[in-house]
């Protein structure tokens, strides 16, 4: 009962009583953490709101790749539009353009502008410069002259192919021609060779809609009429003479 043993049992009181603070305050952190902390069901709470926001983000992203895919579709349609025309066939008998050639570039002219595209002409044999900038008076923006010795005389065949071939250089999503006696033979030749739908002798501009070209023409040697469609993605029409006005 000494004093080194009351020094000893009060070190292991002390001891015991630091413990048992330590202890209180360790149950005390439990507590407060316990009471601080959010419960299971607001947990739950935030892991749904978590979800949820994810899948509505995902949902805008997927949003903004359709929006900006419907962008690039559209501006795809635009540049193809762009990049359209209409071909005229521009006969001429000996060199010289007749009144119905340019009754012909007048009609193809309010062709293009309905379909708000250019007008390209094309000439095959010998005619002067004079009279290929003349066309350009009724609408013609471009021209484009063919000659050949090959092609010097009139040929169905080789005709065909030589404007065949300019419609596709040029883009063109409808060719024209007069009804008369080469146009009625080349006409269904470069429709062959587009792929294109025919309508031969229209008597008036052709109803566009969404593509779809409804003509007007003739019809039992001329005794009638016919209103003719076109849903192809070329058309190939021959004006009859006298029907479309000069402009």
């Amino acid at each position: 009962g000494g004093p080194a043993a009351q020094h000893a049992a009060l070190c292991v009181a002390s001891q015991h009583h630091e413990g048992q603070e330590e202890g209180d305050r360790r149950k005390g952190g439990r507590r407060l953490r316990r009471r601080h902390g959010r419960p299971a069901e607001s947990a739950e709470s935030d892991r749904a709101a978590e979800a949820q926001g994810w899948n509505h983000g995902r949902q805008r992203r997927r949003a903004g790749r359709k929006t900006q895919n419907r962008s690039k579709s559209h501006l795809s349609t635009l540049n193809q539009l762009k990049n359209m025309s209409v071909l005229v066939y521009v006969e001429n008998v000996g060199g010289k353009f007749k009144k119905s050639t340019f009754e012909v570039v007048s009609y193809s002219k309010a062709i293009a502008d309905k379909l708000n595209t250019e007008l390209v002409a094309i000439s095959i044999g010998d005619v002067a410069q004079e009279d290929l900038s003349s066309l350009g008076k009724y609408g013609a923006t471009k021209v484009l002259h063919i000659t050949s010795e090959k092609l010097k005389s009139f040929i169905n065949q080789a005709y065909a192919s030589v404007i065949a071939e300019a419609a596709k250089s040029v883009h063109a999503t409808a060719i024209v021609l007069a009804n008369s006696f080469s146009g009625k033979g080349l006409a269904p030749r470069i429709a062959v060779k587009l792929e294109a739908g025919l309508a031969d002798g229209a008597v008036e501009l052709p109803n566009i809609e969404n593509g779809l070209f409804s003509i007007k023409k003739t019809a039992f040697s001329g005794k009638a009429f016919a209103l003719v469609e076109i849903s192809s993605a070329i058309k190939v029409i021959t004006l009859n003479p006298n029907s479309y006005p000069i402009k």
